[in-house]
């Protein structure tokens, strides 16, 4: 079992470096390369999947469009650097962080992101819906970017059993946030 483990991991690893080549997974001393990131690349080469196995951080992005509705676009966080065997975003510079719980069944009518936030889900699954009707599902692990603080705003409702536990995450003023879309035309029509 245990050599089956490793088999998949070598695998992983042998796409990974296919992808973004070896030269950028956490070798010390190695160059960045003049070119997009490799979770930028990474994401472009597999068409972007739901396939989670390559470590990305799954992340929605949740903003008011011209029409002054909530929009949203899938991405993932953006991985450049890394150390150890690990891939990791950039400091991000944050006002605050909290922690908050609902009840499982819980549900929330329209509303706008009080400010700009990384919204990091720990437990249960909601569905999102914009007032144009369109929805997304978010599970545990998966962060929200939301950027929608003003407009006509969004719903969520819980739908499993389990309660939504979460950390807000405040941004700094004008701070870039690490988020990559799937595509440069992701955005909803």
């Amino acid at each position: 079992m245990e050599k089956d483990g490793k088999e998949r991991k070598k695998i992983r690893e042998e796409e990974y470096d296919k992808l973004i080549g070896p030269k950028n997974r956490s070798e010390k001393g190695s160059a960045e390369p003049d070119v997009a990131s490799p979770s930028r690349r990474l994401v472009t080469a597999l068409g972007w999947t739901r396939r989670r196995s390559i470590s990305m951080i799954r992340c929605i992005r949740l903003w008011t469009g011209e029409d002054n509705n909530s929009c949203f676009e899938e991405g993932v966080i953006d991985l450049p650097k890394g150390e150890r065997s690990d891939i990791l975003s950039g400091t991000v510079g944050v006002v605050s962080i909290s922690f908050r719980e609902t009840r499982a069944g819980g549900a929330f009518e329209w509303h706008d992101a009080p400010a700009r936030q990384f919204v990091i889900t720990l437990s249960g699954t909601l569905d999102f819906q914009t007032r144009t009707g369109e929805h997304f599902m978010l599970h545990p692990g998966d962060i929200l970017l939301a950027e929608d603080t003003a407009g006509t705003g969004h719903s969520w409702k819980l739908v499993d059993d389990n309660p939504w536990r979460r950390a807000y995450v405040i941004l700094g003023p004008a701070v870039e946030a690490p988020f990559v879309a799937n595509s440069p035309s992701s955005s909803p029509s």
